[in-house]
């Protein structure tokens, strides 16, 4: 899915865990409010442009010298939610904007001269505590010193506390004959009074050429002014700007922040990034001013080239869990507070250890409600708050982007099928029941997921391992998540035994009889391709992956494309009569490939389309033997070159995630 700016949106937290060892506080994490696990509502990771990941420290608390990382989480498509980076009780916090291998292609900005030197002596002005507003000056875009320029300069500033300034930047154009023009400001049209901190954007032109703009110094009592002279002025010492190749501009993050009057002010501060593939760009943090409570977030793209902003973070209010800690958790407002499992033990509450390694299987315990507990600091907290740990020895997210770019948290995330929890539970089904794991597997996934194809998914795990065949299971059906095939396992590892195993069966009774084999055979229907080739079967539900995974795991065998078993066989040889063929010992019809039966009804079906139609061409032909070479041709074009290209069109996997679907 894309947004309205066409951006693919991809939520990724990179965090890197410090270790950390205290006398007092051991085998427990501690971290920033809001960012990853503090406060009841615990992570708060949120969207980037595709390409572009937030990274920051998160960290913990440990009893050994090891390291230890955080587990970070990907989501591919989050349709609207956006966002752009890492959030705590008092704003953004600091981290890196780090670009990929690719860079950021949804980004806009690309080809345009950023200039972010020219200034002297910095681009820096009145970096005093004792001045009334500090200006960061972080690029000019579209100056030059000869011919007409509309140049924009782009900056944070901060005001001290209590002031209200309504600045602007001096300017000096060129003249036509080439001297130097008298100066004049430019800022915001009409003026617009600064307040706190934040960023700020001002244009102007200057149809002979620019020769320079100064920050004046009536800001504050003393200090020195800062210069800035364009390419191919005599004045700049700088070397020129490199125009970008690739997308250039300024990321802007905000934070509305409220006092204790309900009075709201923004602070925001923007960074010059650009696109490069494997840059990394230093945020800092962006914070409420002492005394405010933030009450919302932004952040946006601003394009050097001029074109329109792009929202990374739609205005999102903070989450109410979030304005209440203070009120909730007061001994918890400073973000000291660690969260940590214990479990019950003769009346004892006992610690789980550094991130419960010492309950490896507490998200799965039946037990879980009452041997366990979750705290928060001195508070405890509900059981679900300690889903972070709900791999042991690994942070993983509770909460996630929404699709109105808020955060939506989850009581019980349901457990991947890579962690070591899953991992432990495939163990004890190997261990207890041996070469029957798959078809016990399979068993548990059939009553969990109808849409998967159990005989293929069985197939890839005896001969890949049962991780791969969960995987192929996932894939077949990946709108179910992993969750319901990580309870199968669980299931299947520690519940009832399964005795009934039909790992070959599509379809089972309740009462544990194969309908493969019963009932009547449907009778072929129209299916027209979907691309209007008339060539091909529809697309093939499987991804890529778990396409190799079954053709991987079929053997090689002589396949039939048209049938000669049952009544599809009777219909195919009616029509190859007409002909002279017999499509049971004929070669043209028997091939060697990768191959596993029995076929669903909607493969026969195909097939048989396919060749109605070759026989209504044939028929065009004047001869019986002009006939049958082309009834050949087109049986070889139209089924014998598509079967062999993607083999596991044979199969039930390739069709069951479509509503015409069946197997009979």
């Amino acid at each position: 899915m894309r947004s309205r700016l066409a951006m693919i949106l991809v939520a990724v937290l990179a965090a890197t865990a410090a270790l950390v060892a205290t006398p007092t506080q051991s085998f427990a994490f501690a971290c920033p409010p809001l960012s990853t696990l503090c406060g009841p509502g615990g992570l708060q990771t949120l969207a980037t442009a595709e390409g572009l990941t937030i990274a920051a420290e998160v960290p913990v608390v440990a009893a050994a010298p090891v390291t230890q990382a955080a587990s970070g989480f990907s989501l591919s498509t989050l349709g609207a939610s956006t966002a752009g980076g890492l959030l705590g009780l008092t704003g953004w916090l600091a981290g890196d904007a780090v670009f990929g291998d690719e860079g950021a292609d949804h980004l806009t900005g690309a080809g345009v001269a950023v200039d972010r030197r020219g200034w002297t002596p910095s681009n820096v002005l009145n970096d005093d505590p004792s001045w009334s507003l500090r200006l960061e000056i972080v690029s000019v875009t579209g100056a030059s010193y000869t011919g007409p320029s509309t140049f924009t300069v782009t900056g944070n500033y901060q005001a001290s506390a209590g002031a209200r300034l309504g600045f602007g930047l001096l300017r000096a154009c060129r003249s036509a004959s080439g001297g130097t023009l008298p100066s004049a400001y430019f800022r915001n049209v009409p003026t617009i009074y600064f307040t706190g901190s934040g960023t700020f954007s001002f244009t102007s032109t200057c149809e002979g050429g620019l020769a320079w703009i100064k920050a004046p110094t009536s800001y504050g009592s003393t200090g020195t002014s800062i210069s800035y002279y364009p390419p191919g002025s005599p004045n700049r010492t700088a070397p020129n700007p490199i125009v970008s190749e690739v997308a250039t501009g300024t990321y802007i993050r905000t934070v509305q922040c409220q006092d204790s009057t309900g009075k709201i002010q923004s602070v925001s501060h923007g960074a010059i990034l650009d696109a490069s593939p494997g840059a990394v760009f230093p945020l800092p943090e962006v914070a409420c001013p002492t005394g405010t409570s933030p009450v919302g977030f932004s952040s946006r793209w601003v394009p050097a080239d001029g074109s329109a902003s792009q929202v990374i973070t739609p205005s999102t209010p903070y989450p109410d869990w979030a304005l209440n800690i203070r009120r909730d958790f007061p001994d918890c407002a400073g973000g000291q507070c660690i969260v940590e499992l214990f479990r019950s033990t003769s009346g004892t509450d006992v610690s789980c250890g550094y991130a419960a390694t010492s309950c490896p299987d507490w998200y799965i315990s039946p037990t879980r409600a009452t041997d366990y507990t979750c705290r928060w600091g001195p508070y405890e907290v509900e059981l679900h708050y300690c889903s972070i740990f709900r791999d042991p020895g690994f942070l993983l997210p509770n909460s996630f982007p929404g699709a109105d770019g808020g955060s939506v948290y989850r009581a019980w995330p349901p457990l991947d099928l890579t962690t070591a929890v899953a991992q432990r539970a495939a163990g004890r089904i190997v261990a207890r029941y041996g070469e029957g794991a798959c078809a016990a597997v399979g068993e548990a996934v059939r009553s969990a997921l109808a849409q998967v194809s159990i005989p293929d998914m069985v197939l890839v795990c005896r001969a890949q391992g049962l991780a791969t065949g969960m995987d192929f299971a996932l894939r077949s059906w990946p709108a179910s998540g992993p969750g319901p095939l990580v309870d199968a396992l669980v299931e299947t590892a520690d519940g009832d035994p399964i005795t009934v195993l039909e790992p070959e069966c599509n379809h089972l009774s309740s009462d544990g009889r194969c309908l493969d084999d019963e009932g009547i055979e449907s009778e072929p229907e129209a299916q027209p391709d979907p691309a209007g080739s008339g060539v091909r079967p529809p697309p093939n539900c499987l991804d890529d992956t778990a396409r190799q995974q079954l053709i991987n795991s079929m053997r090689w065998e002589d396949h039939h494309m048209a049938t000669h078993f049952g009544v599809w066989g009777e219909r195919f040889q009616r029509i190859f009569d007409a002909y002279g063929l017999n499509g049971k010992t004929g070669a043209w019809n028997l091939h060697n490939m990768k191959h596993a039966g029995p076929h669903p009804w909607n493969y026969h079906n195909w097939v048989m389309q396919r060749v109605q139609a070759a026989h209504e061409y044939a028929q065009t032909f004047p001869t019986l033997e002009e006939q049958r070479e082309a009834f050949l041709d087109e049986f070889e074009r139209e089924i014998v070159d598509v079967v062999l290209q993607d083999p596991t069109v044979v199969r039930a996997a390739y069709w069951k995630c479509r509503d015409d679907y069946r197997w009979r």
